[in-house]
């Protein structure tokens, strides 16, 4: 299988301080030898911003760290034609049956990218964010999973 890990679940994974690590880090000893652990390059951008908007040194640099190991320990993938077409399908598709308004689903569009980017990939998402599991009830080739839970 394929695991796409979203920014959430990788921070959980890389802070042993977090209160999901135990969990994140125990379903990831459970995988099989054969499976691959991706991740999209928004989660750089998301780091980036952490980066940019850090205002305590010794934050800044956790983040830092964690950003090149993501570098170091995942296979990132970029944005591609395949996924647009989705996320403009999927946007539209949520919109209509969730019923939430323009405004609204603009703050979704990072999620629904990654989103896309799983179903383009032919990969589990990996997230602890509600948005996901709402895609997954209307659409069958979106797979998601909430090691959390």
């Amino acid at each position: 299988m394929k695991y796409l890990l979203d920014t959430n679940t990788i921070s959980y994974l890389l802070d042993r301080h977090s209160l999901h690590h135990e969990q994140v880090y125990k379903k990831l000893l459970s995988l099989q030898d054969d499976d691959i652990l991706i991740t999209s390059i928004l989660c750089l951008y998301e780091y980036s911003f952490g980066i940019a908007n850090a205002t305590n040194k010794d934050l800044k640099n956790k983040l830092i760290q964690s950003k090149e190991d993501i570098l170091n320990e995942f296979i990132l993938v970029n944005l591609n034609h395949k996924g647009s077409e989705i996320f403009g399908e999927l946007k539209k598709d949520y919109k209509e049956k969730i019923g939430i308004n323009k405004k609204a689903i603009e703050r979704h569009n990072i999620d629904l990218i990654i989103a896309s980017q799983a179903i383009a990939e032919n990969a589990i998402l990996v997230s602890n964010d509600n948005i996901f599991e709402n895609i997954s009830k209307f659409r069958n080739d979106f797979y998601f999973e909430n090691w959390i839970k």
